[in-house]
């Protein structure tokens, strides 16, 4: 049973992957990535800041996301500038409200 819930688990990974290529701009692809990791890591924050350490290279997240490194960074610079994240350190301090905005709006 364990191994079944972890390779649903998996598919369940790669599906929301997949769909969130086919059908979303690279921000929303970002921001649903961001949201999916705050919603797997425990929670380090206060309010609706969580703190972030995405332990993987931009490159690594354009690998993710179906997109170039510069386009990934040029999309983090656009959360950064909406206040819907912030660089601290190593680490991202995310607006989970912001970046739930931004989410729900690109579904409208």
């Amino acid at each position: 049973m364990a191994l079944a819930r972890h390779l649903c688990s998996q598919l369940r990974r790669t599906n929301f992957q997949m769909e969130s290529i086919a059908l979303y701009d690279l921000q929303t692809r970002l921001v649903r990535f961001l949201l999916q990791t705050i919603a797997h890591t425990p929670d380090t924050g206060h309010g609706n800041q969580r703190r972030l350490t995405l332990g993987v290279s931009q490159s690594d997240v354009s690998a993710i996301l179906g997109a170039s490194r510069p386009k990934i960074s040029q999309a983090f610079q656009a959360l950064i500038a909406v206040k819907a994240i912030r660089r601290d350190g190593d680490a991202y301090l995310c607006d989970v409200a912001a970046l739930t905005r931004l989410c729900e709006g690109a579904l409208d």
